[in-house]
């Protein structure tokens, strides 16, 4: 029957926040969590904890202001948090007609690990290039167009780096020896 369908449909549609590998919360006008997925509850028990109110923004009243405002019936957020030593990335979508709150959270703590190690990376690299007695510059291929020179490779070729980024490495060469 037709009821019968429109009950499977609604199911399936129910089932996507419960079977979402990452936690999804739903909060009520009064800042409570009226809806928690499993993914959250595990999320939680991973950092020693089943709080699931840390999830909730530190300006959530002015988010929750935003549903009483004269407006777009939805707004999206995008808020960064920390529960203990973990960082999580949360959409934030504020459904005025329903009178919610729903907090989509991501961890990005390893990921944030990641780019604070690349950056370190990137700052040694451009510590030893730049510091370098060696004369040594970059160039993009196969245009051969200068991206970047040290100290030393000014000195040697009497360019600034400012002078040589954007011009042809040839170009150069031709000038200075033919």
């Amino acid at each position: 029957t037709q009821r019968r369908q429109s009950d499977e449909n609604l199911q399936h549609l129910a089932s996507f926040p419960k079977l979402n590998p990452n936690p999804v919360l739903e909060i009520d006008s009064a800042g409570n969590v009226i809806f928690a997925n499993p993914a959250t509850i595990k999320s939680l028990k991973r950092i020693g904890t089943e709080d699931a109110r840390l999830f909730l923004p530190a300006d959530l009243s002015s988010i929750l202001k935003s549903l009483e405002e004269e407006g777009d019936d939805e707004r999206a957020y995008y808020r960064e948090i920390r529960i203990k030593d973990q960082i999580f990335a949360e959409t934030i979508q504020a459904w005025k007609k329903r009178n919610i709150i729903i907090l989509y959270p991501i961890n990005i703590t390893e990921r944030r690990r990641m780019d604070d190690l690349l950056k370190e990376s990137e700052a040694k690299y451009s510590s030893l290039f730049e510091n370098s007695a060696t004369p040594a510059a970059l160039t993009k291929m196969p245009e051969g167009l200068f991206a970047d020179a040290n100290m030393a490779f000014e000195e040697l070729l009497g360019y600034r780096k400012e002078e040589l980024i954007g011009k042809n490495c040839l170009s150069l060469i031709d000038k200075d020896f033919h």
